[in-house]
């Protein structure tokens, strides 16, 4: 026994060496599966951005129609612009610059979106820098950006208004990661990296309500780090009460977001909503292996998330590692995301799910941050085993599984978006903006109809882009070369509306090509002399479409046979030989369908 211990220690080296050898290899797949998941899902994001309107965008894009003059008139009135409870002031120079240079919203203000987010991998993976080698940071770089990338924050990064997140937690884990960085030994480096802090942390504050949480962070930093300089933590607070009167004042209170107070009363759903919001990041994975326990898993997840945190503050301002500027700097940013989950939940717990989809940023730069935590304490055991590289690369594992997890989720998500804001855009045209009151509130549907639809048709129209909206009254001979064969398809039903008269939604499929080889884009709806009544966008699923083309007689192979549904609006107050058309680019054909007629 002896004998073979000694053997042991002297062939130590070599086992060290080995397993170094095996984390090299490790870091490269990681690197390639990362970059390769990277690339796709930004590629997937970029295929589906949507290029009209909706939502509470509306409001912003009725900001940027309305005239103003002089540059005193834009500045004064960007100030004063609130967004439910957000104060976008810095956004609002993206907005209008993307606006007047670009004739926005859109692939301008999208770009610097995916800038920042590319600015937020850089900056959490940098909290693993020293934990582990050159190839290993590059292995957590190309992790963390499959995670922020992910199909999972496809309501954010298809829809150019997010811009206004992304500002604010790029400034905010700039400013938290300056503030860690701030040697209290030297006036110098105190003054410079503190004044950049604030700074950043007004841009966070003024962009989106999470870039708020940083004051009370920077306070108890600055506190708990013994900042010399006293005047530092009295200017950072003063600076701080301020910020806070002026985000909250001119904003009005958004009735439909819930009371505060009565959250408030129930602390329990709070703890609840913010504990899955935390952990939302390993949802999809419990729905996967526990679907009847995910929400309580996903809570269970985030509570370990906060004890992970709760042990590194201890670490990082009361243990022996309290000089260590990456801990504290994953401390804040953990703090930073658990605040916001907190104060999510103090505002929406009554209103909607802690697992919308625009939300899952806040967990992803937590869960980061929290493995940040673990990468370095574990670098800080005596006898580290596995060591903090292994731990590292481990970590980067974990984010790419939680990346891909969304993946299923994130496709169905880029059509549902798409077919909500599409017939929300129709409802628009109609101007029938209560058919889709998520999208097109009562506020908005003045808005829409003082200026952003009419304009927003009108710059389409100039730039030459065919959206299948704004059509209404036109002739399809204007856009489209029609095609002289039929293509197949049906309507399923015609049914009238029970608040507007002579308005009916339309449901059915359509595929072009005489055997549905093709996937059609739009459905056309005319009358007899072909002038258009009524658009629908081709989204929805038909596993039966499918399955009738496959099982057709010398049928070739479809494209994508089950997406051939759609769901359209049109207004007429006739009924005779209306018609169909399934389009595809500049080209559209007749579909092969009987009279039309709505549903007794």
């Amino acid at each position: 026994m002896v004998s073979r211990f000694l053997q042991l220690r002297k062939n130590r080296p070599t086992y060290t060496v080995a397993r170094e050898v095996d984390l090299v290899y490790a870091n490269i797949g990681l690197i390639t599966l990362g970059l390769l998941f990277t690339v796709v899902f930004i590629v997937g994001h970029v295929t589906h951005i949507l290029p009209f309107p909706f939502w509470d965008g509306v409001s912003v894009a009725h900001f940027l129609d309305q005239p103003r003059v002089g540059l005193m008139s834009h500045i004064s009135a960007a100030i004063t612009f609130g967004d439910n409870e957000h104060r976008p002031i810095f956004p609002m120079i993206f907005w209008i610059l993307d606006r007047s240079l670009f004739d926005g919203p859109g692939p301008f203000t999208l770009t610097v979106m995916f800038v920042l987010c590319l600015a937020i991998c850089l900056m959490l993976a940098s909290l693993f820098q020293r934990q582990t080698s050159s190839i290993g940071y590059a292995a957590v770089l190309a992790a963390v950006a499959a995670m922020i990338y992910s199909p999972g924050h496809f309501e954010n990064l298809i829809w150019w208004k997010q811009l206004h997140v992304y500002m604010a937690c790029g400034a905010a884990l700039a400013s938290l990661y300056l503030a860690a960085k701030v040697d209290t030994s030297k006036e110098a480096t105190l003054d410079r990296r503190a004044a950049a802090s604030v700074a950043l942390a007004l841009v966070a504050s003024f962009s989106f309500g999470y870039g708020l949480l940083v004051w009370p962070l920077l306070v108890g930093h600055a506190l708990f780090a013994r900042w010399r300089r006293g005047e530092w933590l009295i200017l950072i607070t003063g600076i701080a009460t301020l910020t806070l009167f002026l985000a909250a004042f001119p904003t009005a209170p958004t009735p439909a977001h819930g009371s505060v107070l009565e959250n408030l009363m129930n602390p329990g759903a709070v703890l609840a909503y913010t504990l899955e919001l935390t952990g939302f990041i390993a949802r999809r994975i419990m729905s996967f292996i526990f679907p009847g326990q995910a929400a309580v898993l996903t809570q269970g997840f985030g509570l370990v998330m906060l004890l992970i945190a709760l042990t590194g503050l201890v670490f990082a301002y009361f243990g022996n590692a309290n000089a260590d500027t990456k801990l504290r700097a994953a401390v804040l940013i953990s703090g930073f995301s658990i605040g916001n989950a907190l104060l999510t939940g103090i505002s929406r717990v009554t209103v909607n799910q802690p697992t919308a989809p625009r939300y899952l940023i806040v967990s992803a730069i937590g869960i980061a941050a929290t493995a940040a935590i673990v990468a370095i304490l574990a670098s800080r055991a005596k006898h580290p085993a596995p060591s903090a590289k292994a731990v590292t690369a481990a970590l980067s594992f974990i984010f790419i599984i939680f990346a891909v997890s969304f993946l299923q989720s994130g496709r169905h998500g880029w059509n549902y978006l798409e077919d909500r804001a599409a017939r929300g855009a129709v409802a628009a045209d109609l101007k029938v903006t209560d058919v889709y009151p998520l999208l097109f509130d009562a506020r908005g549907a003045k808005k829409l109809d003082e200026g952003v639809w009419p304009n927003f048709v009108i710059r389409a129209h100039n730039s030459g882009q065919f959206l299948g909206f704004g059509r209404q009254g036109t002739s399809l001979a204007d856009t489209f070369q029609i095609a002289p064969e039929p293509c197949i398809g049906a309507i399923d039903a015609l049914t009238a509306s029970k608040s507007r008269a002579e308005l009916f939604e339309v449901t059915g499929w359509a595929r072009v090509g005489s055997q549905g080889q093709k996937r059609a884009e739009f459905v056309m709806f005319t009358d007899s002399n072909d002038i258009v009544l009524g658009v629908g966008l081709v989204r929805k699923n038909r596993p039966d479409v499918a399955a009738r083309l496959s099982s057709t007689p010398g049928a070739i192979k479809a494209e994508q046979p089950a997406m051939a549904g759609f769901t359209g609006l049109m207004r007429t107050d006739s009924f005779n030989d209306l018609r169909a058309y399934a389009t595809r680019g500049k080209s559209a054909c007749r579909l092969k369908v009987g009279p039309i007629h709505p549903k007794p």
